[in-house]
């Protein structure tokens, strides 16, 4: 309980409305200020993005390794900053060609994850690729679009659809899940593109 003057002016201001919101923002004279009392010195080291071995893999195969066809790597991430998707292409000849996409929806994590998929399929389909790989991170969009696992959310059903007909573009494609820590690039790109 306040005492003495505190008690005072609680009593005198209860008759206003008045609501304490904490600030969100930086001002830029604290971030101006921040960074006038931190120089950087000659030991300062910039931040170095770190992907195993330099590129991308999946489960018991090098990425670089021979395939017919392209290979696509997709993520999507649905967190309390927004919504992003990130696909990664790669050639026969091991050459990236990354993509990424903000929603401007409300997605689950498993409809991000379709709409990444969504979008490296159409850019496949874009650039006349026939032959496709499709490494995800989401063992159940795999399973669901090869028919394996029933869907159970009316949501995801047109997703399904929608992946299942782009698929008949293609003359072979397979789809494959790999742990998130082997789609590095595709995670970062999906990750970034939600905090933008």
């Amino acid at each position: 309980m306040p005492t003495g003057k505190l008690a005072k002016w609680q009593m005198l201001l209860s008759e206003f409305d008045i609501m304490y919101v904490t600030q969100k923002a930086i001002k830029a004279q604290a971030l101006a200020d921040h960074l006038a009392e931190n120089p950087i010195d000659e030991e300062y080291e910039p931040l170095k993005t770190y992907f195993h071995k330099e590129e991308l893999s999946f489960v018991g195969k090098d990425i670089s390794e021979a395939y017919p066809g392209w290979r696509l790597l997709f993520d999507g991430a649905a967190n309390h900053q927004g919504k992003g998707v990130g696909a990664v292409f790669v050639s026969e000849s091991g050459q990236h060609y990354p993509m990424a996409a903000k929603l401007r929806f409300n997605y689950t994590n498993n409809m991000a994850e379709y709409e990444a998929c969504i979008l490296g399929l159409k850019m496949a389909i874009a650039m006349n690729v026939y032959e496709l790989l499709v490494i995800g991170d989401s063992d159940l969009l795999v399973h669901q679009v090869q028919g394996e696992w029933v869907v159970k959310n009316p949501k995801i059903v047109p997703y399904v659809q929608y992946v299942q007909n782009l698929c008949k573009r293609f003359c072979k494609i397979d789809f494959r899940h790999t742990p998130r820590i082997q789609t590095e690039l595709a995670d970062a790109l999906s990750t970034i593109t939600s905090m933008i």
